[in-house]
């Protein structure tokens, strides 16, 4: 991968090979496996970001912007995390191991945000993508501030 550098462009434009959607997404899909585990060794290595987490997904704009699912209490990345990097693209089963490994090889880092092991949403005749999810310090307040106001105002509503 090129650079881990986030640029703002809010119109959609491809700097480096890298595209980015609203200043939230970053795409970069011309990664072999050791890129993308690079990738994420340098994000973790660096002082920026203080949580990490890796996941697959094959709606990208949907995971991070709208997913919302009251069953499996998913809701949108974007509530919670501050930016994604989309670093791989390939069928289901390729993504879902290299998501394995990034959490195997990582899992051990305080940063990373994982709880499973990687690959439960893998999916084999279906095109996917490999993200990571980050978050620096602003970030990780913000949003730990918000659902505290969050909970607080549903427990005095209840």
């Amino acid at each position: 991968m090129r650079s881990h550098v986030v640029y703002s462009s809010s119109s959609g434009d491809s700097v480096e090979g890298t595209k980015f959607y609203k200043d939230k997404l970053i795409w970069n899909l011309q990664n072999t496996p050791a890129d993308v585990i690079a990738f994420a060794q340098r994000l973790l290595e660096g002082k920026v970001y203080q949580h990490v987490k890796f996941g697959i997904t094959t709606g990208v704009k949907w995971r991070f912007f709208v997913c919302f699912s009251s069953a499996t209490c998913m809701k949108p990345h974007c509530l919670e995390w501050g930016r994604m990097y989309i670093v791989y693209a390939r069928w289901g089963c390729e993504c879902g191991q290299l998501e394995k490994d990034l959490i195997k090889t990582f899992g051990d880092n305080k940063k990373v945000q994982n709880i499973l092991r990687g690959g439960e949403q893998a999916q084999p005749e279906t095109p996917s993508y490999v993200y990571i999810l980050a978050n620096d310090l602003d970030e990780v307040v913000n949003f730990g501030m918000y659902w505290m106001r969050k909970r607080a105002k549903a427990r005095r509503n209840n």
